[in-house]
């Protein structure tokens, strides 16, 4: 039975995001439900690719992958950014009526270019956040997998907890990567309700990946935390930095193969532009791994901003999209606050609201 009309009004209201919807109060019974549209069709032929393989395991954590650095702090300062920039994506209009409907896309085909872009946006967030310099140089692309380093790949697809559609994805990465590769690779599936993470060691035949993780937070929901979230953000913080720009251990310079780590990392703290780390990390080993290490830590804005830490939250900022940081600049140190942005002319949807600065 449809509701009265002092019901219906009484009804609109806004979901945790700020997006108009129905108030928290409606009956469960008058709520309006998405259905979601059929999973593609997938053929046997894209199926038995994914059977040839050598699939060690199909329930994967990234923990399995490899062993994490032992960096709590760090590791929790990754997965907040990426929370933060995903709950700031879901407030803004251009990007939340996108994400609404994100279940009602049939293939990669169909879905909005806006959303595409967005997705290797928020993965490269995840995976090279000393690169977040506040302008989206991510450029529209046909296809629908790309690299986002040299180390990981991204698949755009719909529809990851239909097992089919998984392992025809699955094989999609799998064959996506250089059968001669020496390295070990990693590709991140991305629908934006579910995300799998994939392993590909394609000199000793290992291949194993997550489940389908629940990636998107609900619209009306509490927490800004979910599994697929934190995955991709570990699989980022796993990774070396350098590692993903190609940037092998050099040979020792003469002069300076003595000079020890411990040095060369206070030299870090002094630099903050990427450009001079990675000079700095072709001087020698030591400076390589201390360089390495510093550009594990994400840098915001073209200043840039050098986020080393969380901050309490403000008492009026809602934690699903706003966050602050401890962070350094060439101009001291302060209180560093996220907040959504409209997207302008490059599409990025954080603002650097203010920095509150210290004394070191």
């Amino acid at each position: 039975m449809p509701p009265n009309r002092e019901l219906f009004v009484n009804s609109i209201g806004v979901d945790s995001y700020g997006n108009r919807g129905y108030d928290s109060t409606t009956p469960e019974v008058h709520r309006f439900q998405t259905w979601g549209v059929a999973a593609p069709n997938i053929s046997k032929t894209q199926t038995d690719r994914y059977e040839a393989l050598s699939i060690c395991s199909k329930n994967s954590t990234v923990e399995e992958f490899g062993a994490l650095p032992i960096k709590r702090g760090l590791e929790d300062l990754r997965i907040r950014l990426l929370e933060v920039c995903v709950g700031a994506a879901m407030t803004v209009y251009e990007y939340g009526r996108l994400l609404r409907c994100a279940d009602r896309i049939p293939d990669y085909d169909e879905m909005d270019p806006i959303l595409a872009n967005l997705g290797r946006i928020l993965t490269r967030v995840a995976i090279t956040p000393w690169k977040c310099d506040g302008v989206n140089r991510v450029t529209d692309s046909p296809s629908d997998i790309i690299w986002v380093s040299s180390k990981v790949c991204l698949r755009l697809a719909t529809h990851l907890t239909d097992d089919d559609v998984l392992r025809a994805t699955v094989a999609d990465i799998v064959d996506f990567v250089n059968p001669t590769s020496t390295d070990v690779i990693y590709g991140v599936a991305l629908s934006f309700i579910h995300c799998v993470i994939v392993f590909i060691d394609m000199e000793n035949e290992v291949i194993k990946h997550t489940p389908a993780l629940e990636f998107l937070p609900s619209f009306y929901g509490s927490t800004p935390s979910t599994p697929g979230i934190t995955a991709i953000a570990r699989l980022g913080y796993l990774l070396d930095p350098l590692g993903q720009l190609d940037i092998t251990v050099p040979a020792e310079h003469r002069m300076m193969k003595d000079l020890p780590v411990e040095v060369w990392t206070q030299i870090t703290d002094l630099l903050f532009r990427v450009d001079d780390l990675i000079s700095m990390a072709s001087i020698s080993s030591n400076s390589w791994s201390a360089a390495n290490a510093s550009l594990k830590y994400p840098r915001l804005g073209i200043k840039p901003y050098l986020l080393k830490g969380l901050q309490e939250d403000r008492p009026e900022a809602n934690r699903l999209w706003t966050a602050g940081f401890c962070a350094e600049s060439e101009r001291g140190a302060g209180d560093l606050y996220l907040t959504p942005q409209t997207p302008g002319q490059y599409g990025f949807f954080y603002d650097l609201d203010y920095i509150t600065p210290r004394d070191y």
